[in-house]
């Protein structure tokens, strides 16, 4: 028997870019969009179960959540963030960025995200986070979010080449600093 379609929501803005992730989870067959929210009001109201979202035959709750970070109006994506990992019951939570910033990262990892991605746009990009998608879901990683997440999710320093040392502290992120104010200096 094949395993149920995944429910997803995606809180997007952009309608191009809501069309191209859209046409990419509705060429695997493994997803079912339940909605596309335009900002974090829509979001909410849809996840909550509010007003014409009452009918979760038709309005089903989703799996997973696709977030954008950036949302019109002042209106961000750390905002229904916040709102949903208050909540009992909770999706997953990509939050998705067309650039990747560490800080962007760290906040919403912290913030309670359970994963951070760089929007993809080719073909190949996309097709790739979709199988990553539907594997994520089946077998999410047993890392815990939010402010009790280990840092390896959060900040991982880059591997050293080849041949090469690592610097002295940098495989548990120590920078000098940090070394000196420990040894008392």
């Amino acid at each position: 028997m094949p395993d149920a379609m995944r429910k997803i929501m995606v809180v997007e803005d952009s309608d191009d870019y809501a069309f191209l992730l859209s046409r990419a989870l509705n060429h695997s067959r493994r997803f079912q969009i339940v909605w596309r929210a335009k900002d974090r009001q829509e979001a909410i109201a849809y996840l909550s179960g509010s007003g014409q979202f009452g009918n979760r035959q038709r309005f089903p709750y989703p799996d997973a959540v696709l977030l954008d970070i950036r949302l019109p109006h002042k209106d961000d994506g750390f905002e229904a963030l916040d709102w949903i990992v208050q909540q009992k019951k909770r999706p997953k939570v990509v939050m998705m960025t067309v650039m990747e910033h560490e800080v962007d990262r760290n906040k919403a990892l912290q913030a309670g995200a359970d994963e951070f991605k760089v929007k993809p746009y080719d073909e190949k990009e996309l097709a790739s986070f979709v199988r990553w998608l539907d594997e994520w879901i089946a077998n999410p990683p047993r890392a815990v979010a939010g402010a009790d997440a280990p840092q390896s999710r959060i900040h991982s320093p880059k591997p050293a080449s080849p041949g090469k040392p690592r610097p002295r502290g940098s495989a548990r992120g120590e920078c000098e600093a940090d070394r000196s104010r420990r040894s008392g200096r």
